[in-house]
């Protein structure tokens, strides 16, 4: 057996592959795909021979989104389409495999990577950790009529390649307002992303008042066995004007969420307010926030820790242990505050150190950073 990125032409011929280990996958969705993403991606593949050629028995999609940390811009791997053949499962291939795919991120010196599980107990043994701080899962109230004085004078309508300009330098005020990190916008993230909802039967919707910009809305769309519609939103952004309004309303009707799990209160209120925007624009649509919690491996310290920056000052003197990527294990002096984070590993160690496993490093190092990233691929 062999492990090796694949070249870009082998990469396209994964698709059969895919469509076997991913069949909810629609003609449509994997179209798109095979087009807007595997010829920018990686493909890193286990194989063997077989007769006259290689056959791939697991592979992992690498795709690389722009993200924005604390102000900073940065490239970071996600991993998707993580799939064994039947035949060859409980062989140990893929989790040897994804070592060595990790393995090969340090050496580029991404800082860290992230994924969406569909099993996080497999992801947990390899380093990866639920980002602490992220949005919960959870179900608001339905929002009634009351809020359609907040858009009395707005309108909702299709964003085009033309509105680009505008849509960037929107999101990125907003996410950067709640969250220290979030994916970049920028024009090759919204392009795809107008395809990307498209293909998903949804599509993305500009809120105007004017020609202000006061909201953005990405979904899917899905028709259940009787008609019914459900959108599933990617992502909602609004602008601070409009959720201060609707927030203040909120709170004078008594109106709150029913539940949340590990979100701040802020962050809670907002996803209220978000719905109600999301009802309003897709007037008749059951409304779905499909669980986006993202899981997070860090890959470089010496590349992640100065991009952190927390408000009380915290000072770890730590003995780091990582099966999968040795160089981040050893002695390390770690300071974080809230001009950034420092590394070093001290000249005289010494001994006392407490010693910490670097999935248990990242729920420490991560837990007061609040995090959005809503990604399907």
């Amino acid at each position: 057996m062999r492990t090796h990125f694949l070249s870009s032409q082998e990469r396209q011929e994964t698709r059969e592959f895919y469509e076997s280990a991913f069949p909810e996958d629609s003609k449509e969705f994997v179209d798109f795909y095979y087009q807007w993403v595997v010829g920018q991606n990686d493909i890193f593949v286990a194989d063997r021979i077989q007769g006259d050629r290689y056959w791939n028995q697991a592979m992992v999609h690498i795709n690389r989104h722009m993200l924005s940390v604390n102000g900073s811009r940065m490239a970071a791997p996600y991993l998707v389409a993580v799939a064994t053949r039947p035949e060859c499962r409980r062989q140990g291939i893929m989790h040897g495999m994804l070592e060595r795919a990790l393995q090969d991120m340090y050496r580029r010196q991404y800082a860290f990577a992230f994924l969406m599980p569909a099993n996080p107990a497999y992801y947990t043994g390899l380093g990866f950790r639920y980002f602490p701080n992220q949005p919960g899962v959870w179900q608001a109230q339905a929002m009634g009529a009351e809020f359609g004085e907040f858009f009395q004078g707005m309108s909702w309508r299709q964003a085009w390649p033309q509105d680009i300009a505008r849509m960037c330098p929107f999101a990125n005020r907003v996410l950067r307002r709640s969250f220290q990190l979030s994916i970049f916008w920028e024009e090759g993230y919204v392009k795809r992303l107008l395809a990307e909802t498209a293909a998903e039967q949804g599509g993305v919707l500009l809120l105007e008042a004017g020609r202000a910009l006061q909201g953005i809305l990405a979904y899917g769309m899905e028709e259940g066995e009787e008609g019914q519609k459900t959108a599933e939103i990617k992502d909602i952004l609004l602008s601070q004007e409009l959720t201060s309004a609707m927030r203040t309303h909120l709170e004078s009707a008594g109106i709150s969420e029913k539940r949340s799990l590990s979100a701040s209160a802020e962050v809670q209120f907002q996803r209220c307010i978000q719905e109600a925007a999301c009802r309003a624009a897709l007037p008749g649509c059951a409304i779905s926030f499909p669980p986006t919690d993202m899981m997070v491996r860090l890959l470089d310290l010496f590349t992640f820790v100065p991009l952190l920056q927390n408000s009380s000052p915290q000072t770890l003197h730590i003995e780091v242990k990582d099966a999968v990527i040795p160089s981040n294990g050893g002695p390390f002096d770690i300071t974080l505050g809230p001009e950034g984070g420092r590394i070093c590993r001290p000249p005289s160690p010494g001994d006392g150190r407490e010693q910490i496993d670097i999935a248990d490093l990242t729920e420490i190092l991560l837990k007061d950073v609040p995090v959005s990233i809503h990604e399907w691929v």
